[in-house]
């Protein structure tokens, strides 16, 4: 490749911006794939995503063949990308027709491709992996030192970029529900006040109530603290379906 280091920067750069709302991963790992291919040609670039459990999320794959390939591993449970997202070392141009050991179905597969030789890279960061890169290369043609540091960035940018995008989104959705939490509190602890006015009973009593009907009624608490608030459930609707027992209220109250 003509320019690498010019290449190398707008990569960077494209691969850089994942702090965004509407950022895929699935359309960002087909991005680093693409960009893996300019740099790597004839070698064939597949990368795999996994989620916080380990589970591989998304496959993407340069080629049909390696494509193919990849569903394979998938299917054998071996192969570069299973050892590399598990914590194998990385390979350079690692020789498949001596992986049999290794891969007892997989290299032979790769062989009848026409793939000679396989390099991988992990997405790591620390005690992080999000997934991991292999690429496959045809007889004759070998990853160079310049391409596999060039790659390794390419890779190293890109898994700081899904980390922190999805410590973004994690941050975010604690922020929500912390927010959903707080919201809630205040209606109950509205319609409480509301009810217990209404009934003449204690604070206390009218949670119970208030819990017991959104029970029968298979409905969400906060909907029923909502419409007790709002006057759509009066203090009779609350009680009205209790056993007489339930329904006692304090000396000189009447629901409304």
């Amino acid at each position: 490749m003509n320019d690498r280091e010019r290449w190398l920067a707008e990569a960077l750069v494209d691969l850089a911006d994942t702090v965004d709302a509407d950022f895929d991963e699935a359309e960002y790992a087909h991005t680093v794939t693409a960009r893996l291919a300019e740099l790597l040609d004839p070698g064939e670039p597949g990368l795999r995503l996994a989620d916080a459990g380990g589970t591989v999320r998304t496959t993407v794959a340069s080629t049909g063949r390696l494509g193919e390939l990849l569903a394979l591993e998938a299917d054998f449970t071996e192969g570069p990308c299973t050892s590399s997202q598990h914590g194998g070392k990385d390979l350079v141009n690692d020789v498949l027709g001596l992986a049999d050991t290794k891969w007892p179905r997989y290299a032979p597969a790769a062989r009848k491709r026409g793939f000679a030789s396989v390099s991988t890279m992990s997405l790591r960061h620390r005690e992080s992996v999000v997934g991991s890169v292999c690429v496959l290369s045809p007889l004759g043609s070998t990853v160079t030192g310049t391409e596999i540091r060039s790659a390794g960035a390419v890779v190293s940018v890109a898994t700081t970029g899904i980390l922190h995008n999805r410590m973004l989104r994690d941050s975010t959705r604690t922020s929500s529900q912390l927010q959903y939490a707080l919201t809630s509190r205040v209606l109950v602890e509205q319609a409480k006040g509301a009810v217990a006015v209404r009934l003449g009973v204690p604070p206390a009593e009218a949670f119970d109530i208030l819990r017991a009907y959104a029970r029968r009624h298979n409905m969400p608490l906060n909907d029923v603290a909502k419409a007790a608030i709002d006057g759509k459930l009066s203090g009779y609707d609350l009680i009205a379906d209790l056993a007489p027992r339930r329904k006692r209220v304090s000396r000189g109250a009447q629901p409304r």
